[in-house]
């Protein structure tokens, strides 16, 4: 199965809706061949609104579901209208096997947004309407109101729907930018942990060397003092020998 595009293209190809045979126009305008989409469906407004007390025609109202088909053939200009004979059982049923068709042929959703199911839907609610209108112009008048409103919603709905997208859009875009910024100033934060890190290591290494080398001093200094203390108690015990000595020399003599 192609692209939504594609489908779609193809569908323009299927129609749900009977129409009339088609008839030669003799006078010529320029126009393009009729296909069926929401955008081409005619919407009552208030010049075409008429009192629902009054009789409308048959085809007058058929000529509002959809707007007949024109194509030129051999230098001839052709048109077909929507066909004003009345559907029966069988119609009705046709209809709903060839709806479940197309809906399993093209893979229709079966839930949530599916313009194909839209677009087949729609033509078979055209279907509807002009089998009404054939039995009963007024309630077919009823339906095309009913038709343009849902049409309308439908566009609000594809509005708002857009609108939100485009603005979740936005808000992951913002979140995204948020999430870089904040993921580079956790790669900033790392890296400058990593180098005080580093730099608290060297600054314990460096007390460590230090302390090292201060104890060893202290441990020189205390030896050192120790050896002093040692020469200084020699000295003074050979100076009070000397001075005992001097003082009376009679008990050395003895």
């Amino acid at each position: 199965m192609g692209s939504v595009k594609e489908v779609l293209k193809l569908l323009a190809d299927i129609n749900l809706i009977r129409f009339g045979k088609p008839e030669f126009v003799t006078h010529k305008t320029p126009t393009k061949k009729g296909k069926y989409t929401k955008a081409n469906v005619f919407t009552l407004t208030s010049k075409d609104d008429v009192n629902i007390n009054q009789c409308l025609k048959c085809n007058d109202v058929l000529d509002r579901i959809l707007p007949e088909k024109k194509w030129e053939k051999d230098g001839k200009l052709y048109c077909q209208k929507l066909s004003n004979q009345p559907g029966s059982k069988s119609d009705i049923k046709d209809l709903k096997i060839k709806l479940d068709m197309y809906l399993n042929q093209f893979n229709a959703r079966e839930v949530g947004i599916c313009l194909i199911k839209e677009e087949l839907y729609f033509q078979c609610f055209n279907e509807i309407i002009r089998q009404v209108t054939v039995k009963c112009p007024n309630r077919g008048s009823m339906l095309i109101r009913v038709r343009d409103e849902i049409i309308e919603n439908l566009n609000r709905y594809q509005k708002l729907f857009e609108s939100v997208t485009a603005y979740g859009i936005r808000k992951s875009l913002i979140n995204e930018e948020k999430k870089i910024k904040l993921k580079n100033i956790r790669e900033n934060l790392i890296s400058k942990n990593k180098k005080l890190k580093a730099k608290l290591a060297e600054t314990i290494e460096k007390t460590n060397q230090l302390k090292n080398e201060m104890d060893e001093a202290r441990k020189a200094e205390e030896m050192r003092h120790d050896k002093d203390l040692d020469d200084l108690k020699k000295a003074n015990q050979l100076i009070r020998v000397q001075m005992e000595y001097i003082i009376d020399p009679k008990n050395y003599a003895n």
